[in-house]
């Protein structure tokens, strides 16, 4: 970009191709202009993201969702392709607020951009629960765990479903899988009252 504005700024010749040269210098300006502005907004975008993921570091709820805005209202660029979706964290922020109508349509629109990602699948799942809408909830827990077999946060919210279905073979059967060892962790305290009912 800077080779090419150095070309913008070069003197034009006087000998018989000036219009040539000049035709050149219109064109370096062309290309080096809305390269700039391009930089810019990237450059805007990416603050804006670094200061969200703070935001979002500090359990800064209404701090993620002022950044995300700042990123989104101009449609600033993102940081890449392969980066988390803001709006994977703005729904994560919209549910520890438990606003989860909105979590759910953020998250949906974080998997259009991750179809695979195993963390949006099971957050949209934990939304549907959070709306009552335990078999829709089932069906995401479901999803995340055919990309992940062993992502325990799915199998918990997967297991708790059940429980509260009372499919407690099927609920058992997701508990088996976690790592129940840590003291008061959640799956511990799922698998004790499991195997208290099935005693």
């Amino acid at each position: 970009m800077l080779f090419i504005l150095w070309l913008a700024i070069l003197p034009v010749s006087t000998d018989s191709d000036n219009g040539r040269n000049h035709y050149l210098r219109y064109l370096a300006l062309a290309l080096v202009i809305p390269a700039l502005l391009l930089s810019i907004q990237r450059f805007v975008a990416e603050h804006h993201e670094k200061d969200l993921l703070q935001a979002r570091i500090d359990q800064n709820w209404n701090g993620v969702l002022s950044e995300f805005n700042q990123i989104y209202k101009p449609r600033l660029l993102t940081l890449d392709a392969l980066a988390t979706s803001p709006f994977y964290y703005k729904a994560e922020a919209e549910f520890m607020l438990h606003d989860y109508n909105d979590a759910l349509e953020d998250n949906l629109e974080a998997l259009n951009a991750a179809p695979n990602y195993v963390c949006t699948l099971n957050n949209i799942g934990s939304c549907y629960v959070k709306l009552r809408n335990l078999s829709a909830g089932k069906v995401f827990f479901t999803r995340a765990l055919a990309i992940s077999p062993n992502f325990e946060e799915s199998l918990l919210n997967l297991a708790t479903v059940y429980y509260n279905q009372n499919e407690l073979d099927s609920a058992y059967e997701c508990v088996r899988k976690c790592d129940t060892s840590q003291v008061g962790s959640r799956a511990q305290k799922l698998a004790r009252a499991l195997w208290g009912i099935r005693k």
